[in-house]
């Protein structure tokens, strides 16, 4: 029989914005200190996925921002229109909330200052790419729409600066319908932690949805590994010789959950790993499922998840009992 190529992973468009991302992108998180040999089979993984369509790459979530970002930029020496970098400000994030300004209602709080020189500092790491989607960590409530930080991010949109900015959403705060979250013209940018072990975070964003324009950006699809297998493989590598063996009710506790999840891959239709992103990618609101860099023997089963058949009406009721 004849092998058909995967067919390329499709892009979604930004809510209001001339932006497009892939439907699943990379989380690029190396280790904080420098190894050549893993440096050069990420920057290998990162540009076979480019070439089936991935176009988002996040350095936003990684350990060491920095060196993801000067990853990416390696990977991807010249300038690539089609791609999105999602990165952070290289210092502290600003307060969304915060209405105090230095001295009158003209003049910027100082955190706007340290903002606009954070944001070049990432520019200069990422070059030649532009920051497409500045993520701000560190807010999760509704931002203030006269704060200082939000018009001096809404101005480096203006400026070319960065593309557009999202709020990592984090702990139990979740942003509440508003109509005074807009980001100007475009729909609200949110970056969450969501999996089919941690669905809260998407029944939120699916009431968004039902108000305002909504872009969710996912991270941690795989439940810190619980649900692609890296989970089990870290347990055994972190054990030393001389270790006590892992406690079989520890493993029960943390593992069983997974197991009861086994029915959405019966009949070999797809792998847990893929019925977990396609789960996520069909959640209203979403618009990149952010995965970890995957082994090479790993890379089509994660970039072909969104082939693979959807959660049916009787799995959906199975996960909601």
């Amino acid at each position: 029989m004849e092998r058909t190529e995967a067919p390329p992973v499709p892009r979604r468009t930004l809510p209001g914005r001339p932006l497009t991302v892939s439907a699943i992108g990379f989380a690029v998180d190396p280790e904080p200190v420098d190894s050549p040999h893993s440096d050069r089979t990420t920057i290998s993984l990162l540009r076979l996925a480019r070439r089936r369509g991935v176009t988002t790459f996040d350095a936003a979530g990684a350990r060491s921002p920095p060196r993801a970002e000067r990853l990416i930029a390696a990977a991807f020496p010249q300038p690539d229109p089609e791609l999105t970098v999602i990165a952070p400000p290289a210092r502290a994030p600003p307060d969304l909330r915060s209405s105090v300004r230095r001295a009158g209602p003209a003049a910027p709080a100082p955190e706007v200052d340290d903002l606009r020189r954070a944001v070049e500092e990432t520019r200069r790491s990422l070059a030649p790419h532009p920051i497409s989607v500045l993520e701000i960590a560190g807010s999760t409530e509704e931002p203030a729409g006269d704060s200082p930080a939000v018009e001096a991010l809404d101005a480096l949109i203006v400026d070319g600066a960065i593309g557009a900015w999202a709020v990592r959403v984090a702990g139990e705060s979740r942003p509440l319908p508003s109509e005074g979250n807009g980001r100007g013209a475009g729909g609200a940018l949110y970056s969450v932690a969501a999996s089919l072990l941690d669905r809260a975070p998407l029944v939120w964003a699916a009431e968004l949805a039902n108000h305002q324009p909504v872009g969710v950006f996912v991270r941690d699809p795989f439940a810190d590994g619980r649900l692609d297998g890296r989970r089990y493989s870290a347990l055994l590598a972190d054990r030393t010789p001389t270790g006590p063996p892992v406690g079989v009710r520890s493993l029960v506790a943390e593992f069983e959950p997974v197991r009861r999840l086994g029915f959405l891959s019966l009949r070999g239709r797809r792998t847990l790993a893929q019925a977990a992103v396609r789960f996520l990618l069909d959640a209203p609101g979403v618009v990149s499922v952010l995965v970890p860099v995957p082994p090479p023997e790993r890379l089509g089963e994660l970039l072909g998840s969104e082939g693979t058949p959807p959660l049916t009406e009787e799995e959906l009721a199975r996960l909601a009992e």
